[in-house]
């Protein structure tokens, strides 16, 4: 299954025979030297497009719509803005439907368990990847396995939490992963030279190098998983431990936890390397902020990674972008395969 991308402008998405028609744009008046594509239907599973782009027609629209293609409206960056639904029930609707109807019940605890629980195991491999490559140095070597044997202790913790009741297990839930989180960046910052050291994290602004880098890594990664979720059906809204109120993307903040160890690493190698310096960073109100400089560097090292590098994914090697995709598809089927009629035990927290 692919996907149809419109980001030229000019461009066209038309319909011939059955087929989608991808028209490229040109501009030059020369002739565009490449030919229209052709798409069957039950080949693609989305069509994305960008604004200040190209067009689609209506009867690709209607094509579309018909052999359940999603069609996603996204801003020059990607980023979903609106999704065409059709006037009949399809399956992003059933998704959703499932997902909401989980809201209040102890299973979508068990959602937020297994992600969590992801999170954690990432956070330990890393530090273990870290103490590895520390074996001349005893004391940093001393202090990385006490922090790895508290964060398993954390981890214990979380598996074993009952569900019930639901919102004293949500609330212990987050005080384990906060707890594990201070901890996690207190030792990442105690690796680092001294210029790079922070005090926790900080957020818009940052108060350090580290944390404004790692701001803005979390904003890239913040679009890809929200892009991901809306390709598999699912709400970035109706979040599982992250509340309804504010109209916030609760969704997304549950989802994106277990990628987020892959950006700390990310960054971590900037700041330890010292290829991350004062010079990507620009002091405005009482905080620091990425340079232009600074966030191509940390652009160009996100892509790299998690379009490039192989993880193990169930015993198949891909690239974590695709990892994240998978994952989206899988809570998606996930979410299809639960029961109509769910006791719902507790009101919603926040």
């Amino acid at each position: 299954m692919g996907e149809i991308h419109i980001t030229s402008y000019g461009a066209k998405l038309r319909t011939r025979a059955g087929l989608f028609v991808l028209h490229p744009g040109n501009l030059t008046g020369s002739g565009d030297p490449r030919p229209p594509q052709e798409y069957a239907p039950h080949q693609v599973e989305c069509i994305l497009l960008y604004e200040k782009s190209g067009s689609i027609s209506a009867d690709a629209m209607s094509l579309a719509l018909r052999f359940e293609v999603d069609i996603l409206f996204c801003d020059h960056f990607g980023n979903p803005l609106a999704r065409l639904q059709p006037a009949r029930s399809s399956a992003p609707t059933m998704v959703q439907v499932a997902q909401h109807r989980l809201i209040g019940t102890p299973k979508s605890l068990e959602f937020v368990k297994q992600w969590l629980s992801l999170k954690f195991r990432r956070k330990l491999a890393f530090l273990a990847k870290l103490q590895r490559r520390r074996k001349g140095d005893p004391e940093k070597v001393a202090m990385l396995k006490a922090v790895r044997q508290k964060l398993a202790e954390y981890f214990i913790q979380l598996q074993n939490q009952p569900l019930l009741p639901l919102k004293e297990a949500a609330e212990r839930i987050r005080g384990f992963e906060g707890a594990a989180s201070r901890l996690y960046f207190q030792t990442l910052s105690k690796l680092l030279q001294p210029e790079y050291q922070f005090e926790g994290r900080s957020r818009q602004p940052a108060q350090d190098i580290f944390n404004d880098f790692l701001n803005y890594g979390y904003g890239i990664l913040y679009r890809w998983t929200e892009k991901f979720l809306w390709l598999g059906g699912i709400s970035p809204y109706a979040g599982f431990l992250h509340g309804l109120e504010k109209n916030q993307k609760a969704m997304l903040y549950d989802f994106i936890e277990p990628y987020r160890p892959w950006v700390d690493a990310l960054v971590f190698n900037l700041c330890s390397r010292k290829i991350a310096t004062k010079h990507h960073i620009v002091e405005h109100n009482s905080g620091w902020w990425l340079s232009n400089t600074g966030k191509a560097l940390l652009t160009e090292v996100f892509y790299e990674f998690f379009e490039n590098e192989d993880i193990d994914y169930d015993g198949a090697l891909i690239t974590p972008m695709k990892t994240m995709r998978q994952d989206a598809r899988a809570f998606a089927g996930a979410l299809m395969e639960i029961p109509e009629t769910l006791p719902v035990l507790d009101e919603p927290y926040s």
